[in-house]
């Protein structure tokens, strides 16, 4: 039921003079009329009055349709509508987002597991090459310190360069030679024209570890080298706020071959060549003589070999002893 009908139901008693509205007589009660002729209030009378003041509280039926008791059939459905989608999108809503956390969880644990297995594939590859390097390689190629049971104060050392050259040096004095390897034997040549360092066929024997890396070099003759791996550092350093001699600059030599040649440096170094023998000193000079000085490496002993000898200039001409050198 809409308002109209309502109120053609309820109509409203606009017109206080109690005329109708298409006569425009006056309204008579007749049961008023009927109990004012018995002499008294007519019951019937006074329960028209109360449902004429009934009539008059209609508006207040229409709060009862603001306030929601008289509610539209077409306004019910709605809402119930709004609130079956509402449900749905929110569980739809909770359904994308677990799935959106399952598949990121996932994706997260796919992540894992490829590092794991990155960082296991990395420490194996390199668990395999340190081994190799400590426990299967048996090349020679390095620096190594000879053992040679307190024969001398220095420290001797052997190089084996990769391209076949060898060198023995204890520090200042170096002479350098051959070298090649053929299964367990290791063919060795280093011969000064003071003798032989190292000459001949050997067995070598390298053994690994964590530690340290030896090898054991035997002789046709039953004699044993011990060798250490072995870091070795320069022995002979430029000389600080050296004042060099410009005249004794350069290199300098007897003109023979093989002969000896001397090479003074601004650095305070000079370098001594014969031959496969090269002896590096620090020098000090004066005008009358020149000193050398010797070092042994890093881990031999302090003390330091000096040698002095007299020299001369004479135009392109350098007398150190008695041996004269021209410029080279």
């Amino acid at each position: 039921m809409n308002i109209e009908e309502m109120v053609e139901v309820f109509p409203e008693e606009g017109n206080d003079n109690g005329q109708d509205e298409n006569g425009g007589e006056e309204y008579t009660n007749t049961s008023s009329n009927n109990a004012d002729e018995t002499g008294g209030p007519s019951s019937e009378g006074n329960a028209s009055e109360n449902d004429g003041d009934g009539d008059e509280q209609v508006p207040e039926e229409t709060e009862d349709e603001k306030g929601g008791t008289f509610r539209d059939g077409s306004d019910n459905s709605a809402p119930e509508e709004k609130d079956d989608s509402e449900g749905s999108n929110e569980e739809e809503s909770r359904e994308k987002i677990d799935s959106d956390n399952a598949s990121e969880k996932s994706e997260t644990g796919s992540v894992k597991r490829t590092l794991v297995f990155s960082f296991l594939a990395i420490f194996v590859a390199l668990a395999l090459v340190f081994g190799y390097f400590v426990f299967f390689n048996k090349s020679v190629v390095g620096t190594w310190k000879i053992d040679k049971s307190g024969e001398n104060k220095g420290v001797a050392a052997l190089i084996f360069d990769s391209d076949g050259k060898a060198t023995y040096t204890t520090g200042s004095y170096a002479a350098t030679g051959n070298w090649s390897k053929d299964g367990e034997n290791l063919n060795l040549k280093i011969v000064t024209d003071e003798g032989d360092i190292f000459s001949g066929r050997y067995t070598c024997r390298v053994s690994t570890g964590l530690v340290d890396k030896t090898v054991e070099l035997t002789n046709e003759k039953k004699e044993r080298i011990n060798l250490k791996q072995y870091k070795m550092e320069d022995a002979v350093h430029p000389v600080s706020n050296f004042v060099p001699k410009a005249e004794l600059l350069g290199k300098w030599g007897t003109g023979r071959e093989g002969g000896y040649t001397y090479e003074f440096k601004d650095n305070g170094l000079a370098v001594l060549n014969k031959g496969n023998v090269t002896i590096t000193f620090t020098y000090y000079f004066d005008d009358e003589s020149i000193t050398f000085m010797q070092y042994y490496l890093k881990d031999s002993a302090d003390e330091s070999p000096r040698t002095r000898v007299r020299y001369a200039l004479n135009h392109e001409i350098l007398r150190i002893g008695n041996m004269s050198l021209k410029k080279v």
